[in-house]
């Protein structure tokens, strides 16, 4: 999302981007796309799957 757009949005609808933009990289299979939407440390909690912690974790996840 570029700065300019997160200026003149709420947290709310930043949120909601962000969240729409993942699920289309997910959906897309597009994993650099979706594992790119969190922080090296970040936590994916991967519909029935323990959490993922880190992005090598959401990496190999998506791509098993």
């Amino acid at each position: 999302m570029s700065a300019m757009a997160q200026k003149s949005m709420s947290p709310a609808q930043a949120v909601d981007q962000t969240r729409n933009e993942h699920i289309a990289a997910v959906n897309g299979g597009d994993v650099e796309a979706s594992v790119n939407q969190f922080t090296p440390d970040g936590v994916f909690l991967p519909p029935g799957a323990p959490a993922m912690n880190g992005t090598a974790a959401m990496r190999g996840w998506f791509t098993q």
